[in-house]
């Protein structure tokens, strides 16, 4: 029998909870992250493919983890219940790349959903 390939579309974006990094309970927080194969993840990566020529070294480590950066950024859509400070935060993508500067943990967890490709299939779309 033939695999069907349409049975196999993937959702543009998942809906991923964010976990505490010490005790690994969830933290109530959620981030809606485009797929890599999703409409907004092309258009950054083309956009980041162009900015490359601008780079001195784009070959190097840093200038790679500056790009897979400004990616994830560009494909955080939106996130609910993340504060700061006790304030809350406004999701943007220049936003997006603050918060994965300063809290590396969540970045990981944004990163690790943004490649986990089974993420966007089915009817789910929360990661846990």
């Amino acid at each position: 029998m033939p695999f069907d390939l349409s049975s196999r579309k993937p959702k543009d974006t998942a809906v991923l909870e964010i976990f505490d990094p010490v005790d690994g309970t969830p933290t109530g927080a959620r981030v809606t992250v485009a797929g890599r194969f999703s409409p907004i993840a092309r258009a950054a990566t083309f956009a980041l493919a162009d900015k490359a020529a601008d780079i001195p070294n784009p070959d190097s480590a840093e200038a790679f983890d500056e790009k897979l950066l400004d990616l994830l950024a560009a494909c955080t859509v939106a996130w609910e219940e993340m504060e700061e400070d006790g304030e809350p935060l406004v999701c943007s993508a220049a936003e997006a790349k603050r918060v994965y500067l300063a809290y590396p943990w969540v970045r990981e967890q944004v990163q690790a959903a943004f490649l986990a490709t089974a993420d966007f299939f089915g009817d789910g779309g929360t990661r846990s």
